[in-house]
């Protein structure tokens, strides 16, 4: 029998939900299980005398992760590379692009662009690229305007 035949994927049949709740007076905890913080009328009282009530919980939930279809795979991968970016070399690109009147989220959106096409981390050559990009995407200068 070889192991791929062993293995089954299996759900819970049963769960054990502890709650922890915290005194705001003396910031004591407290550990409550599911089937108590279900009843309405349900307190805790404090060693420092407080009687804390609880917000009664109808139902917990299980979600099963799915698989990952090859789009969220994309997705996360430039949300990973975008997450890559120095802020401070965000702070010194905008340093430069608010003079030419651009808002920090203009700023941050083009120079992650710019920086996930060419993997630059020289500041002036981001804000180069991005005040490029920033024209291809608007059009050229319109002089009679």
């Amino acid at each position: 029998m070889t192991i791929q035949n062993q293995i089954k994927n299996l759900k819970p049949t049963d769960c054990d939900i502890t709650l922890r709740y915290v005194c705001p007076n003396c910031s004591n905890e407290h550990w409550v299980r599911l089937k108590q913080a279900k009843y309405e009328k349900f307190v805790i009282v404090c060693d420092c005398d407080t009687i804390l009530k609880t917000k009664p919980i109808t139902s917990v939930k299980i979600l099963y992760r799915k698989k990952k279809s090859q789009s969220q795979k994309k997705e996360k991968q430039i949300t990973d590379q975008q997450e890559e970016i120095d802020s401070k070399l965000i702070d010194k690109c905008f340093s430069i692009l608010s003079s030419y009147g651009f808002s920090r989220k203009e700023t941050e959106s083009l120079v992650k662009e710019c920086y996930i096409e060419s993997k630059n981390t020289d500041c002036l050559t981001l804000v180069k690229l991005s005040l490029s990009k920033f024209g291809e995407q608007n059009g050229k200068c319109n002089p009679s305007v």
